[in-house]
């Protein structure tokens, strides 16, 4: 790691110094700046056609990982529409309210229309990729951390122009851009590798529980293993705080396990929504339309109910194994049926009655307990293979955002860096 000659101190609560040679702006001196626009929900399909249209980012389409455009909203407003606000080509986009202010960044390669929670900032004199790499370093996120205020958790468009970041000269500016172009390009390919092992593995995963239930013959219905019909969920809004914890869709991690934050709660509710042990929920609609959670014992003896998109079922564990059922809807088997659902409805929705007629392969109770036993063991080795991949991607997400952060800070000198031209 190359530094620079020199360093002076500037003080800021952010950043102590910066090399010699840089200076020090706000925003409001060197760029323009403007907030985007709010669309009520009642109209958005007014806005829908995609010919001789802007596309209109929200904060949604904006990838949290990659930090770039990836437009979902399916939101487009028409060239002759006017009131809505277009960030220019090179533009920066930052989120400024929420969850995701200050996270969520991307740079603007065409003309595009934008929401309210979005600010897009473009210079008056300098290399705007620049501005975005500083945007999007771990370093400004502790400064926009150390200004939001407000129920919003946000700040204002007047705050933006503010802020006061490092700039070194022009030239200067475009060797640090192409340079983190061309490192995090290339950081980029490698998580992708990663990414497309542990895909590789989570399928590998479900081929492998589905061979100890392909070997059975015989199959039952769910509607012949249960103590009682499926039960929907509580069409009700959770609060956060109560007696109860209320689980929703959105609480259900792929793995299976619940989220420890972002906790939900309702006081009161029928007893035939409270959650017992060898209980299974299934997600009934939505994206994440069959995913599944296994209740068990729960240490702190924490009450749990569940929400209106998801539907109990309750075995009879005289006949069957509740993790022999759990581990079914984890296999290749089970993804083949729900598709097949799908293929016959326009909508992904599997219903209760759905469920109930899913056929299980079967076999008696202590085949079923070894069944499970061999999966569990399968799924150590399986397990520790994906744990790798995943330390190796946490590493590389790190490496990425450390060499973002040093570079636009200065901390590492790149000037003289060799940088190969794109193929």
């Amino acid at each position: 790691m190359i530094k620079y000659e020199n360093y002076e101190l500037i003080n800021l609560p952010w950043l102590k110094e910066i090399p010699k040679n840089w200076n020090k702006k706000k925003l409001k001196k060197i760029s323009r700046f403007k907030t985007g626009n709010s669309i009520k929900d009642e109209i958005k399909n007014k806005y829908s056609k995609k010919d001789n249209s802007y596309l209109f980012i929200t904060t949604s389409d904006i990838d949290g990982e990659k930090l770039v455009i990836n437009h979902q909203s399916s939101i487009f407003i028409p060239k002759s529409e006017k009131g809505f606000r277009i960030s220019e080509v090179g533009s920066t986009l930052l989120c400024i309210e929420g969850g995701s202010g200050g996270k969520k960044v991307a740079f603007t390669s065409q003309l595009v229309c934008y929401g309210n929670k979005l600010c897009s900032i473009k210079l008056d004199l300098g290399v705007d990729k620049y501005l975005y790499y500083v945007l999007v370093s771990n370093m400004f996120k502790i400064y926009y951390n150390m200004n939001i205020s407000g129920d919003r958790n946000g700040i204002s468009q007047k705050n933006v122009g503010e802020f006061v970041l490092p700039f070194p000269n022009i030239s200067e500016q475009q060797q640090i851009a192409d340079y983190l172009d061309w490192k995090i390009r290339e950081i980029d390919k490698l998580i992708d590798i990663e990414k497309q092992q542990i895909k590789d593995i989570e399928r590998l995963k479900k081929i492998i529980i589905s061979q100890y239930y392909n070997e059975l013959p015989i199959k039952r219905r769910i509607k012949t293993l249960i103590q009682s019909p499926l039960v929907y969920g509580i069409n009700e809004a959770g609060k956060t705080n109560g007696k109860i914890r209320f689980i929703r869709i959105t609480d259900i991690e792929k793995n299976g396990s619940l989220k420890k934050d972002g906790k939900q709660y309702i006081n009161d509710c029928e007893k035939k929504y409270i959650l017992e042990k060898g209980d299974i929920l299934f997600a009934r609609s939505g994206g994440t339309v069959g995913k599944t959670y296994l209740h068990q014992d729960i240490s702190n003896n924490e009450l749990m109910a569940f929400a209106g998109y998801l539907i109990r079922a309750r075995f009879d564990v005289n006949l069957v194994n509740p993790e022999y059922i759990y581990y079914y809807t984890q296999s290749e088997s089970y993804t083949e049926w729900k598709n097949s659902i799908f293929i016959q409805s326009t909508i992904q929705n599997i219903s209760a009655e759905k469920y109930s007629n899913l056929e299980i392969p079967y076999c008696s109770l202590n085949i079923q307990n070894k069944i499970v036993e061999k999966i569990k063991q399968k799924l150590l080795e399986i397990n520790k293979l994906k744990e790798k991949s995943l330390e190796k991607q946490f590493y590389l997400v790190s490496l990425k955002e450390s060499i973002i952060s040093e570079v636009v800070t200065g901390q590492i000198d790149v000037r003289n860096e060799k940088i190969p031209e794109r193929k």
